[in-house]
């Protein structure tokens, strides 16, 4: 039988609690500047949306 401990529990409950965070910031800041990315490393790479465009073509 394992033992879970009191802080074991406490640190997966914080540890979700700050991912929904900072999901929830993220979410309320595409919101607000009505931009679904904020940083280019965020979108589709130009390059790649060029290999499936003409990937389609062809």
């Amino acid at each position: 039988m394992m033992r879970i401990t009191n802080q074991y529990i406490v640190n997966s409950f914080l540890r979700v609690l700050n991912r929904n965070h900072e999901e929830l910031t993220k979410t309320q800041t595409q919101v607000s500047t009505g931009k679904q990315f904020q940083r280019p490393s965020e979108g589709v790479h130009p390059s790649k949306s060029q290999r499936i465009g003409r990937s389609r073509r062809e």
